[in-house]
Formats: C-alpha cells, structure tokens, sequence
C-alpha cells in the first residue's frame, strides 16, 4: 500500500529540479474502471499542489529543499483526503471525480472533515430506499437496532429491545473496549476530542481523531458510491454527515481505535495511526464491507426504488418514461 510522506511545500510553483516517482499499479482503462471493492482504500495528502499533466494528476511539493513530482493513482483510490495547504486544480478534481473516487476536504492530520465531492453513480436507487426507511419512524428505529446488532454480533438476551438500552449497552462495550487497550499498551486514556484545535490534544488523542478521519473518508466512499445521502443518519441525526458516522461505527472497535492506540509510541502517533488504519482496513476488507453492509441495511426499503435511472412521478403513486413530451396527453 502506497503511503506518500508530503513535506510542506515552499509556497513557490518553481519545481525545478522535479524528481518523478510513479506508483507501480495497473491502471484500468476508462471501461474497466474497478468496482469500489476492488479499490484501495484512501490517499491523504497535506501541503502540496494537486495538478492534472498529460500523464494523469500528480502531487508537487517540496521534502529537504527538493521538489516531487509524485504521480496519484485515481482509478484505483476510494477516497482522497486533502488537508491544509493542498491546493488542486480544476482539471485534476474532475480526473479524480470521474472516475468515481471520493475527495474530501479534511482539518490537520484528517482530524475533520469539512467537506466532500464525489462522482459513481447515476441512480437513485440506494438513495430512494435509504430516504423511505429514514422517513418512517418504525423502519428508522428498524434500521438503527439492526446497526447495534451488528455491533454487538447480535442482539443482548433479555429485557425488550429498546434504542435506549442499545445506547447504554454500546456505551459499556466501547468502555470496556478503551479500558482494554489502555492497559494493553500502557496509555492512560480520557476521551478528550477539540474539534477546533487538533494540536491541544493529547497524542492518543490525536491519534484516534486522525485514525477515525481516516475511517470516515472510506464509509464517505462507500455511501456515495451507491449514490446514498450522507446527512439521512439512523442513529446519529442532525449533522451533514451522521450516515458517515453511522456507517463508521461499525468498525471503529475493530479497526481505527486498535490503529490508534498501537500508534502511540510513534513519532507521528497521528500520521501512523492513519497508516495503521489503512493497513487494517486493506486487512479486514472493510470498503468491500461497508458497501455490503449498506446494501443489506437499506435492502427493505427497495420496495419504493423505481429500478430506473431517470423517471417522472405523478400524483397517483405511478412512475413514466422521462425524456418525452406529454403535452398532448392535457389536449
């Protein structure tokens, strides 16, 4: 798995002399783009100039007084995390879109992520079951326990099933889960996360919040892959991207919280934990996962999806062929 170390750039486009280095991948063709399953997992990139040249994009920056050139493997990324002092054209976004690679827009070290752009899919398909279950509240909270369940390995005997008692179960587990870690390695630990301000936390800290970005940028992937809406959350709600952190969720006890802690005798603990999470994502399959994992949650609401990229309503519950006139149809 490629992992760039990027060095601040100097601020100048003066790139010369320019040291080229170039992936060892198999690029696809534009008809054989891969399957998301088949992508690797994420890229994250601080301080350099993402630019789109007749070879594909390529990454300039500056490491020790010299400057790279360092060619990004689009068709075979899921997600690309840019944070602070990336600046990247208009050419190179509409490559690394194209061909269906999330770009997300990230804090210090992946520690937030402000935002995103995507490009996969042309149906509505996954989108119109998700916004059918999140619309009614009985299938809501359906969905919802079904996501502890899979936390859980299955749902605790006893007592009615209740998101309430969920909530407090998942609160337990995830206690016990940091206790278990922070003996494991000998880290004292406190959940501390400051949004603003990434350096005023402590380095295990640090190392989770970077780890989760890392997590968030593929569960990002993998939502828009199948063209669902970040914001319409089952569990979390309020926020643009509480399906993000729904989906998320679901693997942070096996995957970014475990990077995290092994990361904190590092010199980076952030930048490793980042590393260690990619590794163990490539490891357990996760983009392969969550795509999966989405399909079987939002499955039930398929019953309202059209199985057509582009339809027209009407108001008597039926759908017709777009791309004609009906005018005549009132005359």
């Amino acid at each position: 798995m490629w992992t760039p170390q990027l060095a601040p750039h100097d601020g100048t486009h003066s790139m010369s002399p320019i040291r080229s280095e170039t992936i060892s991948l198999q690029h696809p063709g534009i008809r054989a783009l891969p399957r998301l399953s088949d992508q690797l997992t994420f890229l994250h990139i601080n301080h350099a100039i993402v630019i789109q040249d007749d070879t594909g994009v390529v990454a300039l920056f500056s490491e020790d007084g010299e400057s790279h050139r360092v060619s990004i493997p689009t068709a075979s990324l899921a997600a690309v995390l840019m944070g602070p002092g990336v600046s990247v054209t208009q050419a190179a976004l509409s490559t690394i879109t194209r061909h269906g690679t999330a770009v997300l827009w990230t804090g210090a070290d992946g520690s937030r992520v402000h935002g995103w752009a995507y490009s996969l899919t042309s149906s509505a398909r996954w989108a119109e079951a998700q916004a059918t279950l999140w619309a009614d509240p009985e299938d809501r909270v359906a969905v919802a326990i079904q996501m502890y369940e899979m936390r859980f390995g299955g749902l605790p005997p006893g007592g009615r099933v209740t998101l309430r008692r969920l909530r407090g179960l998942e609160g337990q587990r995830m206690k016990q889960i940091y206790r278990g870690l922070s003996a494991k390695h000998g880290v004292p630990f406190r959940r501390e996360y400051k949004p603003s301000d990434f350096n005023d936390s402590d380095p295990i800290n640090q190392a989770l919040s970077s780890a989760n970005a890392a997590l968030y940028g593929v569960a990002t992937a993998a939502i828009v892959a199948l063209g669902c809406q970040p914001a319409l959350g089952f569990i979390h709600v309020g926020s643009i991207g509480s399906f993000i952190y729904d989906v998320a969720d679901l693997y942070k006890a096996d995957i970014s919280i475990p990077a995290a802690f092994a990361a904190i005798d590092a010199d980076d603990p952030a930048g490793e934990a980042r590393r260690r999470t990619r590794r163990a994502m490539a490891k357990h399959g996760t983009l392969s996962r969550a795509v999966k994992d989405i399909q079987k949650l939002l499955a039930p609401g398929l019953r309202a999806a059209t199985g057509k990229d582009l339809v027209l309503s009407d108001d008597e519950g039926r759908v017709v062929d777009a791309g004609r006139n009906y005018g005549e149809e009132d005359e």
